[in-house]
C-alpha cells in the first residue's frame, strides 16, 4: 500500500482493490517547490487559489472548476490519479469544517461520472461522509446529495471492499476506524477528535472536562476496537505543551503500530521535538518526509497486535506529496 499526505489532514491510501481519499483540503496547483509545504501538490482543481476555495459554501461557486485534464502541464497528485484510477476511489470526509470539507471533492464525483458515462469501465467513485455535513454544508453536496453515504458515531458503512465505522469527536462531526476487506488493514483517522487542552490558556477546570470529554469518546472506541494497525492523530503545535499527549493516552487505551501526526500546521520541527521528548514516544523509530517511495524496503507493519514484538514507527511527512510504502505481514 501507499500512503500519501496531501496536505493538513488529507491523505490518500492505495491498496491493490481501492483508492482512498480522505478530508482532501488544499491545492496547489502549478505551485513553485518551495511553496509546496503551503501549497501542496495534490494539484486537481485548477488554477484558481485556495484561500478562496475553502470559503466556497454553495455549490454555484464552484462551476468554473474542473479536473485537470490530461493535457494539462500538471495534473498534480490525485489529478493524475483520476485520469485512470484502475479501481474504485473513496472520498471520505470526517467533518464540515472548512479544512477538512472542500466541497470541490463533489466535482470530482460528478467528474467520476461523466467519465463512466462515456466509458463503462470507468471504476466508481464512492462517497463516505460524517452526518455532520449533511446539515451544516447540504448546498455544498448539491444535487447528488443522495449518492452520499451519511454515517454518524456507532454507524457504519460497508461494501465489497471496505468497512467504515464512525466514532465520535472531541470537536464536531466523526472519526472513522477503516478496514480494507483485502488484506485486512485497520487504520484510524482521527478528524478533529483530539485530547484538546489547550493548557497555556485554559483554566483547570477547562482542562480537567477537555480531558472527561476525550476520555468518554476514547472509551467509546476501547469497548469495541482492541487496535490499529495505524492512526492518523492530531500532533498540533499550538496546543504548545504536550501536544502528543493525545496519542499517547489512545495508544494506552487501544495499541497501534504506526502513528502518523496529522493537523501539524506546518510545523514539523515542533512535532517531531514533542514526539522525542515523550516518554513513550521517545522509543519509536521516526522517520520524516518522503519514506520509501519506492516500495523497495517498505514499512512492514505486523499482523498481529502483540505489544512485546512489534515494532513502533512514526511517520512525520512534510510536505505535500510526501509517501510511505507500507506493507502489512501476514
Amino acid at each position: 500500500m501507499r500512503l500519501t499526505y496531501l496536505y493538513h489532514s488529507g491523505f490518500w491510501l492505495e491498496t491493490d482493490s481501492c483508492h482512498i481519499v480522505i478530508d482532501f483540503f488544499r491545492d496547489g496547483y502549478d505551485c513553485k517547490p518551495e511553496e509546496r509545504r503551503k501549497g501542496g501538490v495534490a494539484r486537481a482543481i485548477g488554477s484558481i487559489g485556495t484561500d478562496s476555495l475553502v470559503c466556497c459554501d454553495e455549490m454555484e461557486n464552484l462551476e468554473g472548476l474542473k479536473v485537470s485534464p490530461a493535457d494539462c502541464k500538471s495534473p498534480g497528485v490525485l489529478g493524475r490519479m483520476l485520469l485512470n484510477p484502475g479501481k474504485p476511489l473513496y472520498i471520505m470526509c470526517t467533518h464540515f469544517h472548512k479544512d477538512h470539507f472542500l466541497p470541490f471533492v463533489m466535482k470530482i464525483y460528478e467528474y467520476a461520472l461523466q467519465r463512466r458515462a462515456e466509458d463503462a469501465s470507468y471504476p466508481e467513485v464512492r462517497l463516505v461522509f460524517s452526518r455532520d455535513i449533511r446539515r451544516s454544508r447540504k448546498k455544498s453536496c448539491g444535487v447528488h446529495i443522495d449518492a452520499i453515504n451519511f454515517i454518524a458515531k456507532g454507524e457504519t458503512y460497508e461494501d465489497e471492499l471496505l468497512k467504515v465505522d464512525a466514532y465520535g469527536s472531541t470537536d464536531v462531526g466523526s472519526s472513522f476506524g477503516i478496514t480494507v476487506k483485502d488484506n485486512g488493514f485497520h487504520f484510524f483517522h482521527a478528524g478533529d477528535f483530539n485530547y484538546w487542552h489547550w493548557q497555556e490558556e485554559s483554566s483547570e477546570k477547562e482542562v480537567q472536562e477537555a480531558h472527561e470529554f476525550f476520555r468518554s469518546e476514547l472509551d467509546f472506541i476501547a469497548q469495541r476496537v482492541t487496535g490499529f494497525d495505524a492512526i492518523l492523530f492530531p500532533v498540533d503545535p499550538r496546543m504548545q505543551t504536550n501536544i502528543s499527549a493525545g496519542a499517547q493516552e489512545f495508544f494506552n487505551s487501544i495499541p497501534y503500530q504506526l502513528l502518523v501526526p496529522v493537523h501539524v500546521i506546518e510545523k514539523p520541527d515542533f512535532t517531531c521535538s514533542d514526539l522525542q521528548n515523550n516518554e513513550l514516544f521517545a522509543t519509536w523509530e521516526m522517520q520524516r518526509g518522503p519514506c520509501n517511495e519506492d516500495c523497495a524496503r517498505p514499512l512492514k507493519l505486523a499482523g498481529a497486535q502483540d505489544a512485546k514484538s512489534v515494532i513502533r514507527r512514526i511517520w512525520l511527512p512534510e510536505n505535500a506529496g510526501d509517501s510511505c510504502c507500507i506493507d502489512l505481514q501476514s
